[in-house]
């Protein structure tokens, strides 16, 4: 692994790692009982959805971030393959759990964000789709960028966390709609990132290096 792939990978390991933590200890709430968090009678009465959410995300977010090392994909396609396999079904999970969620949880937030979740959801799963297609009919870079797509919003827990800490250090208190849309905005960021990437690496110099 090249030292610019190591600073991609760790820094989005590192972009991960909050909400990781968070499902963490969602997760051992709801098996041991302890009332570790205020909303955890929410998922107590169906807590499958959820646990597959945190797993999902977990093994999404960590092999994805493997995935954007150059080096590990050329010295080591095989696990590249095998990898690729396990993120993009952790990845339907990831969106599956979270469309299901959104359906049949009781809403805890703004209306907006039902909606927002509700269109990430499906984006997810398509763009995961669209690249399983891409790469079955040996269409790399479309199998990449859809790949891309899919795991920025994947990552959108991370970015909502880097959003919160300074709107909750100014604000104090925010309404549901604000969170809402605070959210809404964390994976409107990492899409229009995620389209820079796409267009950087399609660019005719990068394709050179790449060659």
């Amino acid at each position: 692994m090249t030292k610019h792939d190591f600073i991609i990978v760790s820094l989005l390991m590192l972009l991960a790692a909050v909400p990781l933590v968070a499902g963490g200890v969602r997760i051992f709430s709801m098996i041991t009982g302890a009332e570790i968090l205020d909303e955890g009678a929410r998922f107590a009465a169906s807590p499958v959805p959820m646990m597959t959410h945190i797993v999902g995300a977990t093994l999404f977010a960590l092999l994805g971030a493997l995935q954007f090392s150059a080096g590990l994909r050329t010295k080591h396609p095989q696990w590249h393959r095998m990898a690729g396999r396990v993120a993009a079904l952790a990845g339907v999970a990831v969106a599956l759990s979270g469309l299901w969620m959104t359906l049949f949880y009781p809403l805890d937030t703004h209306e907006l964000l039902h909606w927002v979740r509700l269109a990430v959801s499906l984006a997810m799963a398509l763009f995961i789709g669209l690249s399983t297609y891409a790469i079955l009919n040996k269409h790399v870079v479309a199998h990449r960028n859809w790949m891309i797509r899919a795991y920025a919003l994947g990552m959108g827990a991370g970015t909502q966390v880097l959003l919160f800490i300074p709107l909750y250090m100014i604000a104090r208190e925010t309404s549901a709609f604000v969170d809402a849309l605070a959210m809404s905005f964390a994976w409107l960021i990492n899409f229009v990132v995620a389209e820079w990437v796409i267009t950087k690496q399609s660019s005719p110099r990068r394709r050179v290096q790449m060659a």
